[in-house]
């Protein structure tokens, strides 16, 4: 069971990263259109 739990909490930290990057990604590309 810990097993268990440790593996989703892993997947969720990573998807929580995942989620920040790509919205960083589409922040600056926001702001590069901007510019643009």
């Amino acid at each position: 069971m810990m097993t268990i739990r440790r593996v989703l909490a892993g997947v969720v930290v990573v998807l929580l990263a995942a989620g920040a990057a790509l919205a960083g990604d589409f922040e600056w590309m926001k702001d590069l259109n901007i510019r643009a």
